[in-house]
């Protein structure tokens, strides 16, 4: 009888083991596909943060780029305009000023410019007027000029005297004549009612690459 019963103990402790380790191994058997899917999953954001880093980084370097070519393109246009009036023997100190009031208008900036040449030799602010009473860098009528006349340094103010002023009020007035669409000889014509003066501002500008 004793011989029995501890043959059932050992029994039971037999099976009460197996039973454990198979738990365990189910265990086991669970646990690694969800180690291995936390893995793939990790490894699959850290791939998809490389790829936006990356992408951000191209697109900086991308930008850059384009920066650095439109700041190059500008720099050229300016030395260009300078290094023409230079060449042509005419003052380059208002180089920047003629673009600008080019891009505004959309009147060459060489005809510009040629009048700023024929009508004071390119004079800065001056309070110069003509027997006919035409004042300013520019050389406007008062009356033309109150039509006409534009805030050329951004102060708030427009001035005949002023050459900033001046030289966008002359741009604005051979826009509305023409001058943006090709018609620039109406537009010089309109400027003073003079062929001659029109062949003599046309010639320079030609000088200066029109």
């Amino acid at each position: 009888m004793r011989k029995m019963t501890m043959a059932i103990i050992i029994l039971g402790l037999v099976m009460n083991s197996g039973s454990v380790n198979a738990a365990n191994a189910q265990k086991q058997t669970l646990k690694l596909p969800v180690a291995v899917k936390n893995v793939a999953e990790r490894t699959e954001v850290d791939e998809r943060y490389d790829y936006q880093i990356q992408l951000l980084q191209n697109q900086s370097l991308e930008n850059f780029k384009k920066q650095v070519v439109v700041s190059n393109d500008t720099i050229q246009k300016n030395q260009s305009v300078e290094d023409n009036l230079a060449k042509a023997g005419y003052k380059s100190q208002f180089a920047n000023l003629y673009k600008k009031a080019s891009e505004k208008y959309g009147v060459p900036w060489q005809v510009i410019a040629a009048v700023h040449v024929v009508e004071t030799h390119q004079s800065g602010n001056t309070t110069v007027a003509s027997y006919a009473g035409a004042m300013g860098p520019m050389q406007f009528m008062p009356g033309t000029f109150r039509a006409y006349g534009q805030d050329g340094d951004g102060d708030g103010t427009t001035n005949i005297h002023n050459v900033n002023d001046a030289v966008f009020a002359a741009a604005n007035y051979l826009k509305a004549n023409g001058a943006a669409n090709g018609n620039v000889t109406n537009a010089l014509f309109r400027y003073n009612h003079s062929m001659e003066y029109v062949n003599h501002v046309q010639g320079i500008a030609h000088k200066l690459g029109y």
